[in-house]
């Protein structure tokens, strides 16, 4: 239970500080040197955010209860709509880093932080709304 609520305010600390990390970005684009850098960092934050969630929600027992009925699935189903549209996401996010790193113009990564931004904000609000 203790292990539970732990997760849960680490969740919901680390989206609030993702989501404070992005406006003050926003907010402060024009003093922005080096986006690659901030690419980075938004992606790796994602990816660690994301990884946090899965595992409060138990999503490695849907995956599990796949191929054994006996596993009883977690929060969300691996072939629901909220797995399926997140997994689409996540392959974007990726193919967005990865295409910063062939063109490597600032004008270029500035604007895959932008997608990028937009992606993991629908990914956590699908999630957590969907938690409601």
């Amino acid at each position: 239970m203790i292990m539970e609520w732990g997760l849960k305010a680490l969740s919901y600390g680390l989206i609030v500080l993702l989501l404070l990390g992005i406006f003050l970005t926003f907010k402060h684009r024009q003093d922005v040197k080096h986006w690659g850098r901030r690419l980075f960092l938004l992606w790796s934050f994602g990816l660690f955010l994301c990884i946090v969630v899965a595992y409060r929600d138990a999503y490695y027992l849907s995956v599990m209860a796949l191929t054994d009925d006996s596993v009883t699935p977690g929060v969300f189903a691996a072939d629901s709509f909220q797995s399926t549209v997140c997994m689409i996401l996540g392959g974007i996010n990726m193919l967005t880093v990865l295409s910063a790193l062939v063109i490597r113009k600032q004008s270029y990564m500035k604007w895959m932080f932008v997608i990028l931004a937009i992606i993991i904000i629908a990914k956590i609000c699908i999630i957590e709304f969907s938690m409601i």
